[in-house]
Formats: C-alpha cells, structure tokens, sequence
C-alpha cells in the first residue's frame, strides 16, 4: 500500500460481523453514500472471514489501529488486542484475491 502501490490505501475488518456493524453506524451517521462507492470499487471477503475495502488516494499515512477489543492473556498473563478494524497505508500491505488455501493458516481463500 502507500506510494509504491499509486497511492493503494485499505480498510481492514479482521473479524466476521464487524464490517456488517460499521457499515450500519456508516448508514447511521449519513456516511452511507460514501461507503457504499468504496464497496462498490473494490471490496472482498478474506480467508478468516473478514473484509477488506481498497481504494486509492493522494495523501496516505501509515497504518492505523482503529477499533480493537481485550484478547486473551499471552504466555505471560499480559492482555494481549485483539484488531477488529486497521488501516493498512504506507508501509503497509495485504493479501488479495484471488488467493488459494496455503495462503491463510484457516486454509481459506480470499474472494
């Protein structure tokens, strides 16, 4: 993503049901139009049964955590984050369709 890629920008959404919420507070706050020429541009369903969104633009900035929820305690009972919607800007890269199963640890497919 970033300048190497003609100014590729991406909304991450890692977990199934996420995008369904943020797209409905979209439609809530009058973003609706908005996100709806975005899904209409490029909008796919990853191998862990999330979303991702890609469009391009001028100004891009780094890769951004937006939305996240506790996780479970790592080795060392520290909590870890679990991403629920990231950025993906300069520096910063995924995977597209098509795609095939050794791609993913779940053994899904991007599409």
């Amino acid at each position: 993503c970033g300048r190497v890629s003609g100014g590729l920008e991406a909304l991450d959404f890692d977990e199934p049901g996420i995008f369904e919420q943020y797209r409905h507070a979209a439609h809530e706050a009058g973003l609706g139009d908005v996100l709806e020429r975005v899904i209409e541009g490029y909008h796919e369903t990853t191998a862990g049964s999330g979303v991702h969104l890609l469009w391009r633009c001028e100004e891009i900035g780094g890769n951004m955590k937006l939305a996240s929820r506790p996780g479970a305690p790592d080795k060392h009972r520290n909590q870890t984050v679990g991403v629920l919607i990231e950025t993906r800007g300069a520096g910063g890269y995924v995977i597209i369709a098509p795609s095939h199963g050794a791609i993913h640890p779940s053994g899904g497919e991007y599409r």
